[in-house]
C-alpha cells in the first residue's frame, strides 16, 4: 500500500467542542463524500455514530478509485472550525480529527487469527432502536493495536463478519504502511501528522468566510464551497505541489 493505492480508508472523529464538534465532523464526512463522488470514486460509509444534535461522533468510510489515497492522504490531522452555532450568538472553536489510510490490496499479508476478537450484537438504527432481533451486527478487534471495526450493513452475520474482517485487515495494514512511509519521508510525516490536537492542519473560519491550510499557507475563499467538496480541489492541488517542490530540494 503506497501513495498510488487505488483505495483508502477515511476516519473522522469529533474532538474538542462538544455538540458543535460533532456537527463539524458530520460536515467533513459530507465534504469527503462529495469530493469522492465528483471524482468518480466509489464511496462506502461503513460505520457512523450519530449524535442527538444531528452530527457524528465517529464515521468510517472506504473510498475506491484511482488516485483516491494520493489525494485524500493530505487530509490526515486536526481540522479546526470557527463559527457561530445554531441558537447561539458567540463564535465557537471546535475541532475534528481525520485519519486517512491506504487500503491494503488482496496480495498483502493476512492478520493472525489469534490476534482478533469477534463480538456480535444487535444492529441498531437511528436513535438507537434495534432494527432486528438477532445478533447480526459484528464488531472485530485487533488486540495488538486496539483497532476496532463494527459492521451492521447486512442482515447476515456471516456477511457482516467477512466485511468487518477485511476492513480490519485494511486498517491495520494501512496504518502499518502509512507509518513506514512517514518514517522514510519527513515530508510525508509532516503532512500526515499524528492526529494530536496541537497538530492543527486547517482552519475553517466562517466569520471571515475563508479556509486556511497551515501547511502550505493557502487561504481559499468560501467555507461552504470547501465543505461542498468543490473548494477542496484547490487545497489538495496546492499540497501536492508543495510536496513535489520539497522532494526536488
Amino acid at each position: 500500500a503506497t501513495d498510488s493505492a487505488s483505495n483508502c480508508l477515511v476516519e473522522v472523529r469529533a474532538a474538542a467542542g462538544g455538540d458543535e464538534a460533532s456537527v463539524f465532523a458530520g460536515d467533513l464526512v459530507g465534504m469527503y463524500e462529495k469530493f469522492a463522488r465528483a471524482r468518480g470514486w466509489r464511496w462506502t460509509l461503513h460505520d457512523r455514530s450519530a449524535t442527538d444534535c444531528g452530527g457524528v461522533s465517529t464515521a468510517f468510510a472506504e473510498v475506491e478509485g484511482p488516485g483516491s489515497y494520493a489525494a485524500l492522504r493530505f487530509e490526515s490531522g486536526v481540522h479546526r472550525v470557527q463559527r457561530v452555532p445554531k441558537n447561539d450568538v458567540r463564535i465557537h472553536t471546535s475541532t475534528a480529527s481525520v485519519v486517512v489510510l491506504p487500503g491494503a490490496d488482496e496480495t498483502d499479508e493476512a492478520l493472525d487469527e489469534g490476534d482478533i476478537r469477534v463480538d456480535t450484537f444487535r444492529a441498531s438504527g437511528a436513535g438507537g432502536q434495534h432494527v432486528n432481533t438477532t445478533n447480526s451486527a459484528v464488531r472485530v478487534t485487533h488486540l495488538p493495536t486496539g483497532t476496532v471495526v463494527s459492521i451492521q450493513d447486512e442482515r447476515s452475520q456471516h456477511r457482516n463478519k467477512a466485511k468487518a474482517l477485511e476492513l480490519l485487515r485494511q486498517r491495520v495494514l494501512g496504518a502499518k504502511a502509512a507509518a513506514a512511509a512517514a518514517a522514510r519521508s519527513e515530508i510525508r510525516g509532516k503532512l500526515a501528522g499524528s492526529g494530536e490536537r496541537a497538530e492543527r492542519i486547517r482552519t475553517y473560519n466562517a466569520p471571515h468566510d475563508r479556509v486556511t491550510d497551515h501547511r502550505c499557507s493557502l487561504t481559499a475563499p468560501g467555507v461552504p464551497r470547501v465543505l461542498s467538496g468543490e473548494g477542496l480541489e484547490d487545497i489538495v492541488a496546492a499540497l501536492a505541489r508543495m510536496e513535489a517542490d520539497e522532494r526536488l530540494r
